[in-house]
């Protein structure tokens, strides 16, 4: 998370997340100015390591098939 670059404040709210809400209908409510955005910041985050898991593949795949 640091190499995110991200505000302790963001870091301290993903902390307290229980459960991730589903990618789904956050894409729905995604508005399509904000898509390319979110899709560069994503594989960012993604590629911070220098490895793209499976996981983070399929949620950037899923951006870019909503947007695409």
């Amino acid at each position: 998370m640091k190499a995110a670059n991200l505000r302790p404040e963001s870091i301290e709210a993903i902390a307290e997340m229980d459960t991730p809400l589903p990618l789904e209908p956050l894409l729905k409510d995604l508005k399509p100015e904000y898509a390319l955005s979110l899709f560069a910041q994503c594989q960012k985050f993604a590629m911070l390591d220098g490895i793209m898991t499976s996981e983070e593949a399929k949620v950037i795949e899923m951006i870019y098939q909503k947007f695409s």
